[in-house]
């Protein structure tokens, strides 16, 4: 008897897990970064072995940091951008209303 519920049970967690969230938001920034260009041949993954005694080496005087990426001011948003995929994207940041969640879509 119990095998005839535990379907039951377990289509109603899988539903409760879909539940639609919604609400207002606040659009904080709005990037778009051009799709990268097809690569002209293909390169052999090359692994790079990290040494414990390497040491990051410092960001210079014309770069910046962008979600973890280093890169010239002038690189960002082009097909040159390292987060630049095969199509282009854009990077919208929202803050929610109600609870004042912030996240990138």
């Amino acid at each position: 008897m119990v095998l005839r519920f535990v379907p039951g049970l377990l289509a109603i967690f899988c539903l409760a897990g879909c539940e639609k969230q919604s609400g207002e938001a606040v659009v904080l920034a709005k990037e778009h970064i051009a799709a990268a260009p097809p690569p002209i041949r293909e390169t052999p993954n090359a692994q790079h072995v990290a040494n414990p005694n390497e040491q990051p080496r410092p960001i210079g005087d014309n770069e910046i940091t962008v979600d973890g990426y280093v890169m010239k001011p002038e690189v960002r948003g082009t097909s040159r951008d390292p987060r630049a995929l095969k199509d282009e994207q854009w990077r919208v940041k929202v803050r929610m209303i109600y609870d004042g969640r912030t996240f990138n879509i």
